[in-house]
């Protein structure tokens, strides 16, 4: 059995004025009547048996019994979690465990993988500055933005662009019409910019231009003889310039030695 990876679980040598003493106390799984003692000693087996045995110890116990479920304590105060389940519910729990296992193995993977990346981010950066970047109306204005991130009125200058910080690295990502050989690890590197433009803001120029005075009138100078003529410079359909600093993501395809990234990568601290 063992050679199957099943591992027997040594009865716990319990003093006996201990359990005596839960009996009285009816702590459980005793109950009225003093019933509960084997079921007390299976309890503190698998408790002891998962603290010495495991760094981070987790119980999944079948059982329909009320008065076992009613005993976590003898769990929790070892530090195990512990889940009392149905036998109906196993098979879900389980799935459950394994997906947040996939996940939190995913995420640390991921983390490492970017603590390694950002030791070279000032070369990253440095990159970024000497590549081209192709500019056009999706990576000013994606769709994506909310309402108050969308750059109103049309954008007619780029006074400055500077890549500012690493934000993500995702692994293993294909890269489209090129063949990755197989001693490479291929790698999407996430580089925050921060943009400089000038845009023709037909709004608030208008609201500006309201605000603008076009005469200055006394109200008892006033009369037909003397009309008071408005300025005629006031123009709602002319634009103002204006200067909007914005933020934007350029992606960055690379690739790293895929023979050693366990000795690399993977043990970066996280």
């Amino acid at each position: 059995m063992t050679d199957m990876g099943f591992a027997f679980v040594e009865n716990w040598d319990a003093p006996l004025s201990q359990l005596l003493d839960e009996a009285v106390d009816k702590v459980p799984p005793f109950e009225h009547g003093g019933k509960g003692l084997c079921d007390a000693v299976i309890l503190e087996s698998y408790a002891n048996h998962a603290k010495m045995t495991f760094s981070d110890p987790r119980i999944l116990l079948i059982s329909r019994d009320e008065a076992v479920k009613k005993s976590k304590i003898r769990f929790t105060k070892l530090g195990i979690q512990v889940d009392f389940l149905n036998e109906t519910e196993v098979v879900n729990k389980l799935k459950s465990l394994l997906k947040d296992e996939v996940f939190a193995y995913t995420e640390e993977q991921a983390t490492k993988l970017t603590n390694f990346v950002r030791q070279y981010e000032e070369r990253i950066l440095e990159h970024v500055r000497k590549t081209p970047i192709n500019i056009n109306d999706w990576f000013l204005n994606p769709l994506h933005l909310d309402e108050q991130s969308k750059i109103r009125g049309t954008i007619n200058k780029v006074l400055s662009v500077k890549p500012t910080k690493l934000l993500q690295v995702v692994g293993g990502t294909p890269v489209f019409g090129v063949k990755i050989p197989e001693e490479r690890y291929p790698l999407q590197i996430y580089v925050e910019l921060e943009l400089e433009i000038a845009v023709s803001d037909y709004t608030t120029g208008a609201l500006q231009r309201m605000w603008q005075p076009r005469a200055v009138i006394q109200p008892n100078a006033i009369d037909g003889v003397a009309p008071v003529e408005l300025s005629s410079t006031f123009n709602l359909a002319a634009p103002q310039e204006v200067i909007q600093s914005i933020k934007r993501t350029t992606t960055l395809n690379a690739t790293i030695d895929a023979i050693a990234p366990v000795d690399k990568y993977l043990n970066c601290p996280a």
